[in-house]
């Protein structure tokens, strides 16, 4: 980013080899994965972080998802005895991915706690709400979601992603939400909206799209840069 190189260029790295190129993030290869299928239409919340769990579920049981389902998937599975705890006092039927535990018409939340498995949940999801992101985290990744052509949410919090969210809600790519407190109605609308639900989602595959030659401008910029490096494409 700009910001990165401005930090090189006070560190007294001479400016012409200061070069801002681009995220690496946009160019993710590999093919498209196999979306998760759960019988029932599902809204994601990825990433969670510690906090986030219930205060989601409140705006969750706030807003007319028509019978969705609500699939949290922590950033760290371990919490997982944690965020039962926490949602205990809801009163919600939770069904947990690890303990294979089935997913019925009445299940209110099925709680995603394994490894390796978030980008097919992501591909199989109507949305996705970024977690990490309504509590002081710096939030996460929302290029991954935004690759697959889904609509993600995310909260004030993206200070690690800030290019990312600004790009994103720029391009009519992204929703990003002042507080959790905005989440339910902005669920409710979308929800009640596939359209806008598919024009964020295409959006924002075609922003990822379009940035995904940017390893071809770093290799590019190291052959000039570096020309004494044996460089293959």
């Amino acid at each position: 980013t700009a910001a990165d190189a401005e930090t090189f260029l006070s560190l007294g790295v001479e400016a012409g080899r200061v070069r801002t190129i681009g995220n690496l993030k946009f160019a993710v290869a590999g093919d498209r994965p196999e979306p998760i299928a759960l019988g029932r239409r599902y809204v994601l919340a990825a990433s969670t972080r510690e906090g986030e769990e219930p205060a989601i579920l409140e705006q969750w049981r706030s807003c007319r998802h028509e019978g969705r389902l609500l699939v949290l998937a922590p950033r760290h599975p371990q919490r997982l005895a944690e965020i039962l705890t926490e949602l205990a006092p809801l009163h919600v039927r939770v069904a947990v991915r690890s303990r294979n535990e089935p997913i019925a018409q009445d299940t209110d939340v099925y709680l995603a706690d394994t490894l390796g498995e978030l980008g097919a949940f992501i591909a199989g999801a109507e949305l996705v709400v970024m977690g990490g992101s309504f509590e002081s985290f710096g939030g996460h990744n929302i290029l991954e979601p935004a690759r697959l052509g889904k609509a993600v949410i995310f909260g004030p919090h993206m200070e690690n992603f800030a290019e990312e969210a600004a790009l994103l809600t720029a391009n009519e790519a992204g929703i990003q939400l002042p507080s959790i407190d905005a989440l339910a109605a902005t669920l409710t609308e979308l929800l009640a909206r596939p359209d806008k639900v598919a024009t964020l989602g295409e959006n924002a595959a075609r922003l990822v799209a379009e940035r995904s030659g940017v390893i071809d401008d770093y290799v590019a910029a190291l052959a000039e840069l570096c020309p004494a490096l044996e460089l293959s494409a």
